[in-house]
């Protein structure tokens, strides 16, 4: 590691040291929402303004939230990268299905594979309702 980015490194580390209590709690935001990994990815008015909502930088990948066709009041979140070649899922609501454009792979609501050339699920994500909020866990 280079002088510079140690020394910088060493002040930011010096300045957290230094703040207030309280700033630091609001800075570090809600300990149970941090503590299950969940944070808040968006609102119900944004899912429902789409019928689905997308999120590019979640993880490492991107994130794609829908609500079930069947049961409205379940959501389920994605991780829409195609498990065939890595192209991203789009979600078509009147198939009720997430829907490959490179290769036509089909999956289900929850992620499964309905019809290749996939032949793995897509990741799916832990997510809860909030009241209006939509709280999506990386674990």
């Amino acid at each position: 590691m280079k002088r510079r980015n140690f020394l910088q490194w060493f002040g930011l580390g010096g300045l957290m040291v230094n703040l207030p209590t309280g700033l630091v709690a609001m800075l570090s935001g809600c300990k149970a929402s941090v503590a299950e990994g969940f944070r808040k990815v968006g609102s119900i008015a944004e899912l429902d303004e789409k019928g689905f909502f997308f999120q590019e930088y979640f993880t490492a990948n991107p994130l794609l939230v829908v609500r079930q066709p069947k049961t409205p009041n379940t959501l389920t979140a994605v991780d829409p990268i195609c498990t065939h070649q890595g192209c991203v899922v789009n979600w078509q609501k009147e198939k009720g299905a997430f829907v490959c454009p490179c290769h036509g792979a089909v999956f289900s609501p929850e992620g499964k594979v309905l019809q290749g050339p996939a032949d793995r699920d897509l990741p799916t994500y832990p997510v809860e309702l909030r009241g209006q909020e939509i709280w999506v866990s990386s674990r």
